[in-house]
């Protein structure tokens, strides 16, 4: 009943301000069409494309010394550790589920990975906020390295929790990685590779289409997610609920220390990250406490992403719990360290001048055009599996060496 009440307090507000709600779902578009949908195109064809050649699960067996050591995770994760790191939310989760369905990886292995894979993109980092709201190219990789850095914490933290507790983490039948020669782990993998191949077979113009056609109805359902809660704000605005949600907040911002006027940026921000990050750059308050807030808020990442993850693994075993509690721990400690990190690396970067070629900083409004994104999204894409190569070469050099040096021993 509650629910069925807010749908149709929720409608009733909709009929009654309509060119509010208008503009409302015309800047949720906006946002999605120029930013969003060509940051994550190339990664969700190129996924799905991996994926069925079976490229993921060769690299998986390869990878899988380097990432259980450090996360406790199968070596299939780094794929979904590169692409998280570079794209934007929600690409982690969704490279997740279907590892999950694969099979590739446990259900708590899944929920550990989208966990700390959750992050903001870094164009909209480096050039929407740090360029477009604060101008200033300089804050932008502070709030990067925040941002990552916390989120990289969060991930040894509980890979190193779960190898106190091993028990369920492993995929039946299958021996770590680390203990198997070199020798075994290649034929392995290349075995896997053909089983991949021959089970997911298609031909490539149909396997092509399929990856579009799923990378576009999948972007779809992100964008209805964008634009009815760029509504929802609007209505709760009205409705003066954000104003009673900033009074609350204001209070608690004062009590540990910071400048109540953040709080109407927080406030909007808990819902969606761009109008809060926005507001929180347009405040009086000091610098270096809107970047704080700012911190926070990337990290958090809006209900708004929280419901699209939700939504993604609703068609698996993979719960939500976890995924909410370390996007509160990822808030938190990015915070911290944008705090640490605002002194030196201030200083720092103001004494070295930033590269002239970075197409991020080209705009002073932070505006970049559709096909500009789609071409520097496609350009890293193209680099995660250069550098998920690179990492490859070097672990089987690393190993061929090895067994080298105790034959010669």
């Amino acid at each position: 009943m509650l629910w069925t009440a807010c749908a149709i307090i929720f409608i009733i507000w909709l009929v009654r301000y309509p060119q509010a709600v208008y503009l409302a779902s015309h800047r949720g578009l906006k946002a999605w069409w120029e930013i969003v949908f060509p940051a994550l195109l190339p990664f969700f064809i190129g996924t799905e494309l991996l994926v069925g050649f079976g490229v993921v699960r060769f690299m998986g067996v390869l990878l899988e010394p380097v990432m259980r050591p450090l996360f406790n995770l199968p070596g299939a994760a780094s794929f979904v550790l590169a692409v998280g790191y570079t794209s934007g939310f929600p690409i982690g989760s969704i490279v997740t589920t279907g590892l999950r369905k694969d099979g590739l990886v446990t259900r708590t292995e899944g929920e550990r990975l989208m966990s700390f894979t959750n992050n903001a993109s870094p164009l909209f980092m480096l050039a929407a906020v740090a360029v477009g709201m604060y101008h200033s190219p300089h804050l932008g990789f502070i709030l990067a390295a925040a941002h990552y850095a916390a989120n990289l914490t969060i991930g040894l933290l509980m890979g190193l929790y779960s190898n106190l507790r091993p028990r369920g983490y492993a995929l039946p039948g299958r021996s770590p990685a680390s203990s198997q020669p070199l020798r075994q782990i290649l034929r392995r993998a290349f075995w896997e590779l053909g089983v991949a191949h021959r089970d997911n077979y298609q031909p490539l113009g149909q396997r092509l289409s399929t990856a579009i056609s799923k990378s576009v109805n999948t972007l779809l359902m992100i964008g209805g997610f964008i634009i009815i809660f760029s509504v929802l704000i609007e209505v709760l605005s009205k409705l003066g609920f954000l104003g009673y949600m900033a009074q609350v907040l204001a209070g608690i911002l004062a009590a540990v220390g910071l400048d109540p006027q953040l709080a109407p940026a927080l406030a909007t921000g808990i819902f969606e990250i761009t109008l809060g990050t926005k507001l929180a750059a347009e405040t009086a308050a000091p610098l270096q406490e809107k970047i704080l807030i700012t911190s926070f808020l990337l990290a958090w990442s809006g209900i708004s992403v929280h419901a699209q993850v939700a939504s993604i693994i609703s068609g698996t075993d993979l719960r939500y719990f976890l995924f909410f509690c370390c996007r509160i721990a990822h808030a938190v400690l990015a915070a911290v360290y944008s705090l640490m990190l605002f002194k030196p690396m201030t200083a720092l970067l103001e004494e070295t001048s930033l590269p002239t070629w970075n197409p991020l900083l080209t705009k002073s409004d932070g505006f970049i055009p559709w096909w500009q994104h789609l071409e520097f999204f496609t350009k890293l894409f193209i680099f995660d599996l250069l550098l998920l190569g690179a990492v490859t070469v070097i672990f089987l050099l690393l190993g061929r060496v090895r067994i080298l040096w105790y034959r010669w021993r």
